[in-house]
């Protein structure tokens, strides 16, 4: 689970997510002890009310399968 394929596989869908969402969203990769993670979070202000307000990033992970 905490593999380089594994990886890959992640900031692939992490990327999806970032085309779809728009500006103003970053990742970050970190391999833990025992899983690989990404997380996806706003970047800047405005990306942060727009997803409080829209759910951007839900919708954006909803649209990237």
């Amino acid at each position: 689970m905490k593999s380089d394929q594994m990886m890959g596989v992640l900031d692939t869908y992490a990327s999806n997510v970032l085309s779809t969402a728009g500006e103003g969203y970053a990742k970050i990769q970190r391999q833990g002890k025992t899983r690989a993670n990404i997380k996806v979070y706003p970047d800047t202000p405005h990306a942060y009310y727009s997803n409080l307000k829209h759910n951007t990033l839900l919708k954006a992970l909803k649209g990237s399968k």
